[in-house]
């Protein structure tokens, strides 16, 4: 069964265009829904999913665990990782990151 992508974003890295998220529509899982997504640039692919209630839920946390992926990277910590030219990867992140992403946007 192939994958239907819901969203799709590029980031540069050290300028260039060449990191990828993907985050594939959810599908039923048991009794919950399941947004898989892949990030494609790191050093190696990075496959993960999250899991909701529903499909909004599914997607939102998918969009959460990847903003923690990238927010927490050495290469944004570098800050190599950038999107429209600013450190603001512009994703909606866990309260916790707020100080970090603040702090990398000055």
């Amino acid at each position: 069964m192939s994958r239907i992508i819901a969203a799709k974003r590029t980031y540069e890295l050290d300028g260039q265009f060449d990191l990828e998220i993907i985050i594939f529509k959810a599908k039923p899982d048991q009794d919950d829904y399941r947004a898989e997504f892949q990030i494609i640039g790191f050093a190696n692919v990075i496959e993960s999913y999250a899991m909701g209630i529903d499909e909004v839920q599914a997607l939102f946390l998918a969009f959460q665990k990847v903003a923690t992926i990238l927010y927490c990277s050495k290469e944004y910590e570098d800050k190599r990782l950038t999107w429209l030219g600013t450190y603001d990867l512009d994703l909606p992140y866990v309260e916790g990151l707020r100080d970090l992403v603040v702090q990398h946007s000055i």
